[in-house]
């Protein structure tokens, strides 16, 4: 086995990682809603308005546990970004894992905060950036990640 897979699979807490981000996902693909402004590039504060007007009150209930699942997803995911990517950059490894991770907490927490409080819903225009940019931010992450695991030997794992 190459030395690559040899320091993953010494590292419990990726490992861990990667089987709650698998049980979570699969969860929330099986549990959760037919559709989801988390999975989308981008959409307005209007699309997002019309979206949740839109949904029945166990499209709702849905949508709301799948939020929950979510931020487990978050810290999983974000746990695989930090791991993987201080096997190579220890000291750009925090900061730069945080920054998909923060976003999507954002959209999921205000999402949230949205289906909870439809009686005085908060204005959802800004919803969609932060949604791009978390798209945006993790797929730059995971380039300079695969990059660097490439081009390089790795660091024992601790």
């Amino acid at each position: 086995m190459s030395p690559f897979f040899l320091t993953i699979f010494k590292d419990k807490k990726l490992i861990f990682a990667l089987l709650g981000l698998v049980i979570i996902g699969g969860l929330i693909a099986s549990f959760g809603p037919e559709d989801s402004l988390d999975a989308k590039l981008y959409y307005s504060g209007n699309e997002a308005s019309l979206f949740f007007s839109s949904l029945s009150e166990a499209a709702v209930q849905k949508y709301k546990n799948q939020e929950v699942l979510d931020l487990f997803f978050i810290f999983f995911y974000t746990t695989i970004f930090y791991r993987l990517l201080r096997l190579r950059k220890p000291e750009r490894a925090f900061l730069l894992c945080l920054i998909p991770g923060i976003l999507d907490y954002s959209e999921t927490l205000s999402i949230l905060y949205y289906l909870l409080n439809a009686q005085s819903p908060i204005p959802l225009n800004w919803l969609g950036y932060v949604t791009f940019l978390k798209w945006f931010s993790g797929f730059l992450l995971s380039l300079y990640i695969a990059f660097i695991l490439v081009t390089g030997p790795l660091r024992q794992s601790r």
